[in-house]
């Protein structure tokens, strides 16, 4: 994995600090280093002031750093006043490679990056972290974390409020994918992805139904930027569900031809622990717009799982 030519297209300080600013000479030395340094670098300096132990926590002598380990993560979490730019944590896969960095900046706390339905704001740190995260498949993450005041020195967070914002390129800057979130009334997230030629190829919609992450709704289209299938989705909880894994989704499909008209509306039915049945009436059409075909299945709101054509004409 080398990825090095992201400085190319993205400023460093824009990672890091949130805007491209005037630097000094030692920065700009810096901001000419590539990835592939940055990432030697980390390993050298962590390995040295830190001993990774079989312990799931270790707060070293000094004081300087402690570990924080996962089932197959490490994070190196260093200790007091981090200077602007300066390396708040290293987290290492339990094999060695470099996972992501965290990087003190003065960007300040802005109210879409935390959740405020459930964080006061007089309780979070006044400043985000840049986070930089190195995929295993060559890819780079980027985005910016907001902390609670307490949590500053020990960073933890919630699968839902990890970098609630953030782009992924691949090695060449090339934007892939993007995440948004939304805290205002029903709290959604929105992830994008991309065409090589920039278009935008989907756009997935997801959020909570009876304390469940679900999808809401997701748009796909061609590189040429037109739209090739749309999803909806219904979500219900049957009387006398045991908990909330019980909640029954229904999944509408509707796929385009090239010109825009309708080529198939499918239905799709599924518990939360199971892959789910067709349901409905399936419609098919010629590119014209005349339906060419249909087929009948078990209905979608019965809640029961029957995986068969009623009838095909």
């Amino acid at each position: 994995m080398k990825p090095t030519t992201i400085i190319s297209t993205i400023c460093i300080s824009a990672i890091i600090f949130g805007s491209c600013r005037a630097r000094t000479s030692t920065e700009n030395q810096a901001e000419t280093s590539d990835f592939a340094e940055i990432i030697e670098q980390a390993k050298i300096v962590a390995y040295i002031d830190t001993v990774i132990s079989g312990q799931n926590i270790r707060i070293f002598g000094q004081d300087s750093a402690h570990v924080i380990g996962w089932r197959r993560e490490r994070r190196v979490v260093y200790l007091g006043d981090i200077p602007v730019g300066g390396i708040r944590y290293r987290e290492y896969h339990f094999d060695g490679w470099l996972i992501e960095i965290g990087f003190a900046s003065n960007r300040p706390l802005a109210d879409n990056y935390f959740n405020f339905n459930n964080w006061d704001r007089n309780e979070m740190h006044p400043y985000m972290d840049s986070i930089v995260r190195f995929n295993p498949n060559g890819n780079i993450t980027v985005g910016f974390q907001a902390y609670r005041a307490d949590d500053i020195h020990f960073p933890r967070f919630t699968f839902f409020e990890r970098l609630p914002h953030h782009n992924t390129y691949d090695s060449n800057g090339v934007l892939l994918e993007r995440r948004t979130t939304n805290w205002v009334g029903r709290i959604t997230q929105t992830f994008e992805s991309f065409h090589p030629n920039g278009r935008l190829a989907s756009r997935w919609i997801t959020g909570f139904a009876f304390s469940l992450l679900v999808n809401f709704s997701g748009i796909e289209w061609d590189s040429l930027g037109r739209i090739t299938a749309r999803h909806e989705f219904e979500h219900l909880l049957p009387e006398g569900a045991q908990s909330v894994h019980d909640e029954y989704e229904i999944m509408t499909t509707t796929k385009y031809f090239p010109n825009g008209n309708i080529k198939q509306i499918t239905h799709w039915k599924r518990f939360s622990h199971d892959d789910g049945c067709p349901c409905g009436e399936w419609l098919f059409f010629d590119e014209m717009g005349g339906i060419i075909s249909r087929e009948q299945h078990p209905p979608c709101d019965n809640f029961e799982m029957e995986c068969h054509v009623i009838n095909s004409e």
